[in-house]
């Protein structure tokens, strides 16, 4: 398992996760797709704005 994100924010791991997907390249989207699967985060599409965490719409 990987440390990826340990220890940091939803909206830090989003940002992040954003910045890898907007390098369009098909590692990159993969890496995202990790983050977002580990942070129950929304699939972010390049070039969006910032995405509030699953949980955090209740």
């Amino acid at each position: 398992m990987c440390k990826l994100g340990q220890n940091e924010s939803p909206a830090d791991m989003a940002s992040q996760a954003r910045a890898f997907r907007d390098r369009g390249r098909d590692s990159m989207d993969r890496l995202a797709d990790c983050i977002e699967r580990h942070d129950n985060l929304p699939r972010q599409e390049p070039g969006h704005g910032p995405v509030e965490p699953a949980d955090a719409a209740d």
